[in-house]
């Protein structure tokens, strides 16, 4: 009976340690869980990039100073200095013990960094793909190359000898960001490759004014995004009761290979994630962005530069009734400035006003395509024969005033709704009237 109960206890004491130590084990990981998020959410954001640039080329140095002094101590405490007073000798120690720690402690962090983040080459964009390849180094790695319509193009054609070749416009990550990963894990880097014949781009994005505001936050549909840069026609402006007002800028395609640059960058950082290179008009895509806040900004010869007043925000999975496109106005710099702006009124002939009437509007310009000479806009009169679009008078929100602004060299037409071009009269503008009279009916 005594043994059995012995062998009882001693099976007691045996769960109980192995118990008490799975708790110490699953207590002591969740200590080590709780530091690293409090290292990596606190400390790294501030210290951790500075610490990997001067880690690999100061740690042994300190280290070994702090070595030297700590081993100095030693043997000053075997010596009888008589030039030493008593009180000075435990200063010296402790001098030389916090200098070891400090050193074990810059060590330690030194290694925790470079152990769990990826620094992100700083990479030259329309740089050679080759060139870029060799820049990324373990733990990071190419896990996917995406083609643009260029480099696809290229990769299909049986030609063996070209006066071009495969550049990188873009990566996943902010250039010179740091990605933080597991120890020993891989960090996925994807390269966005063109087929370029070109000069390398010089753009000024990263210098241009942004402000970024939270408040102008506009969601993604998706993990792309398409932007598409045009020169400016003319603009509307709408006014409302109460003092609310409108504006909408209206552009024309032009496909005259005006070079453009498109950058997109990090909201944050104001660097540079993603750039292309193309023409005016022609949308450009940008594709498989990381989840994360953008804003754009666009560059073409001839033309001023465009930065978006807001940012872009990509979440994983994309966001429904988010943003899938942008379209910008491109003003031209040429000492020529808008015209002013004007209301309009249709007139019957010269005898009266020609209320309630549906109208069409066209722009003319001077690089104006032919498909294009038919494009036209739904416009209709109040009762008091003032022009507005069509959409205004049947919006439950009329607008009280509906003004216009055309950009230099541009001028505007008016037809009846059931006519052609070729009957429409032109608008003439004078102290912020544009008058048009239509044929009387």
């Amino acid at each position: 009976m005594v043994k059995t109960t012995k062998t009882l206890e001693m099976c007691r004491e045996n769960v109980y340690y192995r118990v008490t130590d799975e708790k110490n084990k699953k207590g002591g990981m969740k200590m080590l869980g709780m530091m690293m998020d409090f290292l990596r959410d606190s400390i790294d954001p501030v210290f951790a990039k500075g610490m990997l640039t001067i880690y690999n080329s100061t740690t042994s140095v300190i280290m070994g100073i702090a070595a030297v002094v700590a081993i100095a101590q030693l043997f000053q405490e075997n010596k009888d200095s008589e030039n030493d007073k008593e009180e000075e000798k435990p200063l010296k120690r402790c001098a030389g013990e916090l200098f070891l720690v400090v050193a074990i402690i810059f060590f330690c962090y030194g290694e925790y960094c470079k152990l769990h983040y990826y620094e992100v080459p700083n990479i030259n964009f329309y740089d050679s793909y080759e060139k870029v390849e060799k820049e990324i180094s373990a733990p990071g790695s190419i896990a996917d190359i995406v083609y643009d319509e260029a480099a696809n193009q290229r990769e299909n054609e049986d030609v063996e000898e070209s006066d071009g070749e495969f550049k990188v416009y873009g990566i996943n990550y902010v250039p010179g960001s740091l990605i933080y990963h597991r120890m020993g894990e891989k960090v996925d880097i994807i390269l966005y490759v063109t087929w370029d014949k070109g000069r390398k781009p010089i753009p000024k994005a990263e210098k241009l004014d942004f402000e970024f505001d939270r408040e102008k936050i506009q969601p993604c549909a998706e993990d792309k995004f398409k932007i598409t840069a045009s020169p400016f026609l003319f603009c509307s402006k709408a006014k409302y009761l109460g003092d609310s007002s409108d504006m909408v800028l209206y552009n024309y395609y032009d496909l005259s290979k005006h070079q453009v640059i498109i950058s997109l960058l990090d909201a944050e950082t104001r660097k540079i994630v993603q750039m292309k290179r193309g023409q005016l008009s022609k949308p450009m895509v940008f594709e498989k962005l990381q989840p994360g806040i953008y804003y754009y900004a666009v560059e073409a010869d001839g033309y001023s530069p465009y930065v978006s007043p807001y940012s872009l925000q990509v979440v994983a999975g994309g966001k429904k009734d988010g943003w899938e496109g942008a379209y910008v106005s491109m003003r031209e710099t040429k000492e020529e400035s808008e015209d002013e702006e004007f209301r309009v009124l249709v007139w019957a002939g010269d005898d009266y006003p020609l209320p309630n009437t549906k109208l069409k509007a066209y722009i003319e310009h001077p690089n104006e395509l032919e498909e294009e000479k038919e494009n036209f806009y739904k416009m209709a009169t109040d009762e008091n024969g003032f022009l507005f679009f069509e959409e205004d008078l049947m919006n439950g929100a009329r607008p009280i005033e509906r003004r216009y602004q055309l950009y230099w060299n541009r001028w505007m037409l008016l037809s009846y709704e059931d006519e052609s071009r070729d009957s429409a009269v032109e608008v003439e503008v004078k102290d912020g009237l544009g008058i048009a009279r239509l044929a009387e009916r």
